[in-house]
């Protein structure tokens, strides 16, 4: 019996006939789920005496699975970390990063290049190294592992995420203004429909009208969110270019200030609306329900826990890639906003 979650009133262990005129041992293993307190005590509720001695509260920590440490480039430090017997060695290491050993190699994948930790230099050049001028572009992080973390091995963090919130919120709004425009034209055909007694084209011309201000208010949330994104105390966000198509928010690891660093990855502004809708679903939502979290086992990428939350945070955010621009789903776009799904797109995660 688990009495951590039965509540106050569980009773662990029961003296039994086994125990006239002689000792009895009661023990009860409880598994601790969550952290609190827990209290303890032995009583006796019955009309004889009962003598109770050697009353012991032990903890036993769990199993520490792996511990690994780096220098600050990445090189692990071997001969102090710990890794258990019998348990599928973990390959995300550094930064979040997989390490690759195939052939005797010793490099980590970061994406667009491969990172080798142990002269701290990258294999090829730095695509973005237009950008960083009065560095190499074999050098990790301007050779200040310290301070700076590379998410993907083409941009340092700085004010391009900052830049880029910026440019979606904009380009929100403008597809607001032109909604709001829309809907003034679509208001005069109506009232023109109502005088001339048309019934189906007013239902139909009210329905394009509702479906544009839904779309609109989806966009207000979206910008307000990205405002949120940026202004958090507790987390460090970034948008990273990819040119896969599946697009991820991941966890990169902890900034210099030992905030959580989290990607949002996109090929296209539409596809960064989205992401930024699921990381603001994750900090508000997904992380205090445990509905959704980062999953080791799939390269730190968020995930929803169960097929309900992931259709409803998905629904979420492809309605919200839809206001942004219809055009941009990866079927044919819906006429209505109402009928945007994550089951009807097909994505079974976040």
């Amino acid at each position: 019996m688990d009495c951590f979650s039965e509540g106050p009133a569980c009773r662990a262990g029961v003296l039994t006939r086994n125990a006239a005129n002689q000792h009895e041992e009661l023990e009860e293993k409880l598994a601790i789920k969550k952290n609190g307190y827990i209290e303890t005590f032995v009583v006796n509720e019955t009309s004889q005496d009962v003598w109770f001695d050697n009353f012991k509260v032990l903890s036993q920590e769990s199993i520490l699975v792996q511990e690994t440490h780096y220098d600050p480039w990445g090189l692990e430090l071997t001969g102090i970390g710990y890794a258990y017997e019998g348990v599928k060695k973990n390959k995300y290491l550094y930064n979040g990063k997989e390490l690759i050993e195939d052939a005797g190699l010793q490099y980590y994948d970061y994406g667009a290049r491969m990172y080798d930790p142990v002269i701290g230099r990258w294999g090829v050049v730095d695509p973005h190294a237009g950008n960083y001028f009065n560095a190499s572009p074999y050098s990790y992080v301007e050779n200040n592992p310290l301070i700076r973390i590379d998410p993907d091995g083409k941009d340092w963090l700085n004010s391009n995420d900052e830049k880029k919130a910026k440019e979606l919120q904009e380009q929100a709004q403008n597809r607001i203004d032109q909604l709001n425009k829309n809907n003034e034209k679509v208001q005069e055909k109506l009232v023109a429909a109502q005088e001339k007694g048309k019934e189906n084209k007013v239902d139909r011309l009210q329905g394009r009208i509702d479906n544009n201000k839904s779309m609109v208010a989806e966009l207000n949330r979206g910008i307000s969110e990205i405002s949120k994104l940026g202004s958090t105390a507790d987390y460090t966000f970034t948008f990273t270019s990819v040119n896969s198509e599946d697009h991820n928010v991941k966890l990169l690891g902890n900034t210099e200030k030992g905030k959580p660093l989290i990607s949002l990855e996109y090929s296209s502004n539409a596809i960064a609306i989205h992401e930024a809708r699921h990381a603001f679903q994750y900090i508000t939502t997904g992380q205090q329900t445990g509905t959704m979290r980062f999953s080791l086992e799939n390269g730190n990428r968020l995930i929803s826990t169960s097929r309900a939350s992931a259709g409803k945070y998905e629904t979420s955010a492809y309605r919200l890639q839809y206001s942004f621009s219809p055009s941009s789903l990866p079927i044919p776009a819906p006429n209505t906003i109402g009928i945007v799904t994550g089951k009807q797109i097909g994505r079974a995660h976040v």
